[in-house]
């Protein structure tokens, strides 16, 4: 029988990190100070700092991703003065991601402010190649980061580079590369369809594969005040898991499973009342970011119960596969809002998910302003 994810794969629990500065701006800055080469060329100097702690451990070195989502986000952040994994949209990295075109699984650091000083005369203005040192140093130094930068099973990484100054707003979003589409995940009448093929060692056979389903509510915009009192992220309410069928004179024992929730839990920013103040300070946003981090360590472990959904069909030969699954009693029971896909497969022995692909209902075409 299919062994429902564990807790501790089965969210994101990535953090943002700030650093501070003393005012808050109220006119909206510039998108970028830096010109195109600029950027380019900080950004292979980020490569190549990620790649350098990678090879230090003997892992294999990354590529640049070529998905604009971590450039969007640290382009929407900048304007917005805000920092952490959501935007002001209510969008989370892997929203992104799908929304710029990702199919593969994601994972995101980013490091930010989340106010624009106006004042600079009490600022030691580091160059952006110092930041990004410094950004990094910060990376490695922070346990989830670190895990996210020394993944074996990433391939590759978008990155996002902003700057005004006192600061850069940097964005590293790690993906794989262990699935192509046929079917993006689509849901039609009530039924989830998925096909494909996967490549670098990634296996989804009726042996080795499993679909999980995450949900999040309908978009709504988030103020400044809500996202500074964020401190990482998760994959929404896991609400299913889809297996595959059991074959002939078998059946499956269980129709649900039970699983303990024992990680860092994120504060959501949709409990923050809007109206929360965003930070006008160096020491009130500091304030603001430990007690959420707080709040995530404070809460007690508890136990979720998911029902599994049995596939209408789930064929594979050799890399290739298709899936279809009966979701219509889930979009009954929650109704709008973004469904998460999560792919589960095995590479080299080991159970990771490979896919999260989001399909939101009513359809969202394009990265929101």
């Amino acid at each position: 029988m299919p062994r429902f994810p564990t807790a501790g794969r089965f969210a994101i629990v990535t953090t943002a990190i700030l650093i501070f500065a003393n005012c808050v701006r109220t006119d909206v800055p510039a998108p970028s100070e830096l010109a195109q080469f600029e950027r380019d060329t900080l950004v292979e100097y980020a490569l190549t700092l990620i790649n350098q702690a990678r090879t230090a451990e003997d892992l294999s070195e990354l590529t640049l991703d070529t998905n604009t989502a971590a450039q969007s986000h640290a382009e929407h952040s900048l304007v917005r003065c805000t920092r952490g994994h959501w935007d002001t949209n209510g969008l989370k990295p892997y929203m992104r991601y799908t929304l710029a075109g990702g199919e593969q699984y994601s994972a995101e650091n980013v490091f930010a402010i989340d106010f624009c000083p106006e004042d600079l005369g009490n600022y030691h203005l580091e160059t952006p190649r110092e930041q990004i040192d410094f950004a990094m140093d910060r990376f490695l130094n922070s346990p989830g980061h670190r895990r996210n930068i020394l993944n074996p099973h990433h391939r590759k990484v978008g990155i996002g580079l902003t700057y005004r100054p006192p600061t850069i707003w940097f964005v590293q979003l790690f993906v794989g590369d262990y699935i192509e589409y046929e079917t993006k995940p689509t849901i039609d009448s009530g039924i989830l369809t998925l096909s494909g093929q996967t490549k670098n060692g990634a296996h989804v056979s009726s042996d080795t594969g499993t679909i999980a389903i995450y949900y999040d509510p309908p978009l709504e915009p988030l103020t400044r005040g809500q996202l500074s009192r964020t401190y990482c992220y998760s994959n929404g309410l896991a609400i299913a898991g889809i297996r595959p069928p059991p074959g002939d004179d078998w059946s499956y024992a269980e129709d649900e499973t039970t699983i303990d929730i024992d990680s860092l839990q994120c504060p959501d920013p949709y409990d923050i009342p809007s109206d929360v103040p965003p930070p006008m300070s160096g020491d009130e946003a500091h304030n603001n970011w430990q007690q959420a981090l707080d709040s995530s360590r404070d809460r007690a472990t508890r136990q979720l119960t998911y029902p599994w959904i049995t596939a209408l069909e789930w064929t594979s030969d050799n890399d290739t596969f298709t899936i279809s699954a009966d979701i219509s009693d889930l979009l009954d029971q929650h109704g709008d809002g973004v469904y998460t896909i999560l792919l589960w497969a095995k590479i080299s022995g080991e159970r990771i998910p490979i896919s999260e692909y989001s399909i939101f209902i009513p359809p969202v075409t394009s990265m929101p302003n």
